[in-house]
């Protein structure tokens, strides 16, 4: 499970670095869902906070890192991100893949962390899994902050 978490972390960083973003099926539809699945989702956990993030998580969600599994302990682990006091978070998607079955799918994108009068940026990758209903939940999340020795992520 490690050696898959940190192959997703190194794609996430090479997806979001070059701004290319290579899938094994290129349906703009499916591309197109993953991309609004996304959207909706930092729409809700900025305007629902906690809640409307988790409502978008899968049961065994888990972050990149493999350090924080399930949907409860994610939601706690963002929610100084997410209660609106201190700090806040906005994400944008910048790219999408799926696998051939168009049941798996990833989002790439950058994500702004203001806190009082600071603002740290990032890219991100987010691993979407389709439900019986059409719909796309967060099956693996993670992000990487810009660092002085990496230079801006793209």
């Amino acid at each position: 499970m490690r050696k898959l978490l940190a192959s997703l972390c190194l794609l996430a960083s090479a997806c979001a670095t070059t701004g290319g973003v290579a899938a094994l099926r290129d349906e703009e539809p499916v591309r197109e869902q993953l991309l609004a699945a996304d959207r909706a989702f930092d729409k809700a956990a900025r305007e629902k906070g906690v809640e409307g993030f988790k409502s978008f998580l899968m049961p065994d969600v888990a972050d990149i890192g493999g350090n924080t599994r399930g949907a409860e302990a994610m939601a706690a682990s963002w929610a100084p991100l997410l209660s609106g006091k201190g700090a806040t978070i906005a994400w944008q998607p910048t790219g999408a893949g799926f696998v051939e079955s168009a049941q798996v799918g990833y989002t790439v994108g950058r994500y702004q962390v203001t806190q009082a009068d600071q603002v740290k940026t990032g890219a991100y990758t987010t691993v979407w899994k389709r439900q019986a209903d059409g719909s796309w939940r967060v099956a693996i999340d993670g992000g990487c902050p810009e660092c002085v020795k990496c230079g801006p992520a793209r």
